[in-house]
Order: C-alpha cells, then structure tokens, then sequence
C-alpha cells in the first residue's frame, strides 16, 4: 500500500494475513513480524457499509500506521 498525506513521507509498505500459507517461504525476506496481521471477521451490515462493502458479511483488518513528517531543507 501506499499511504501519503500532506506535510509528510510518503509511506509504502506491506501487509500480510497472518494465516498465508506463504509466510515462511516469502522469497524476498518481506515478511517482518510487525506486518503480519489478522482479518476479522465482520457480520453486521451497517459495520460493513463503514468500509464501503455490501451485505452483511467483510473481514477487516485493523492496523496503526505512523507517518514520519517532511524533512524542511532551508
């Protein structure tokens, strides 16, 4: 993903569902602790329409990003 916002560092990063077959055979070495998370499953309609999905039924995935501001070269 690539997430930017005015004032600071474009961030782009990854992350990984915890529950990837994949995990330990990633060929890159991408994989760190800290971007492996879990889909929770979501079974109300309203909580859904939150995140732009239709029906009753989404898995969500909750993560803190932390964007470093602009360094001012002056």
């Amino acid at each position: 993903m690539i997430v930017s916002a005015p004032g600071y560092r474009t961030l782009v990063t990854e992350l990984f569902e915890a529950d990837d077959p994949y995990l330990s055979t990633d060929a890159v070495f991408g994989v760190r602790e800290a971007l492996v998370k879990r889909f929770e499953q979501v079974t109300d309609a309203a909580a859904c329409a939150k995140y732009g999905i239709a029906g009753d039924q989404c898995r969500v995935m909750t993560v803190e990003l932390r964007l470093a501001p602009t360094v001012n070269k002056e």
